[in-house]
């Protein structure tokens, strides 16, 4: 019987006491509404990917147009067409962009030709997002090369 008359006087006491009720009660309350407020704001609809900026001075090329659905397909980032006057280098230091690639002019022949032509590939390698893009903007643009070194072998095959 002790334990029931100490479980009477403690709630005896809960409830004369306000503080008590407000911390037992209210708060847990108040918090458990507060944070599914906090974490439904985050998913309102938005792309959780990263925005990576895509310029591209390959003019006629049809494989910027290829890295950019590779890069619309990834789970990781989330390509943003910019204009080429655009100083991709602030928009990356500030935050804007997760990172920015910059397809050179000849992409396309230079690929076509067999050839491994670079990607400028601007990044915070400091930042856990930045490593994230690159990573993705590398995994995107290996695909592309490969598939591209793929074809060209069939190609040869093919006409021998």
């Amino acid at each position: 019987m002790g334990t029931f008359d100490l479980a009477r006087k403690d709630l005896a006491q809960i409830i004369r006491d306000w503080k008590s009720t407000l911390f037992l009660v209210v708060m847990p309350i108040l918090f458990t509404l507060f944070f599914g407020f906090v974490s439904r704001v985050g998913e309102s609809g938005g792309d959780p990917r990263l925005p990576v900026g895509l310029i591209d001075h390959d003019g006629t090329g049809s494989l910027a147009t290829d890295l950019q659905d590779l890069l619309s397909a990834s789970e990781l980032v989330r390509p943003v067409l910019l204009d080429p006057a655009t100083d991709v280098d602030a928009q990356v230091r500030d935050g804007d962009l997760a990172a920015a690639i910059v397809v050179p002019a000849g992409f396309t022949s230079e690929a076509l030709a067999g050839e491994a032509p670079p990607l400028t590939i601007v990044t915070d390698a400091s930042t856990t997002a930045g490593q994230t893009a690159h990573s993705g903007i590398e995994t995107a643009a290996t695909r592309l090369l490969g598939a591209v070194e793929t074809a060209l072998i069939s190609a040869d095959e093919y006409a021998a």
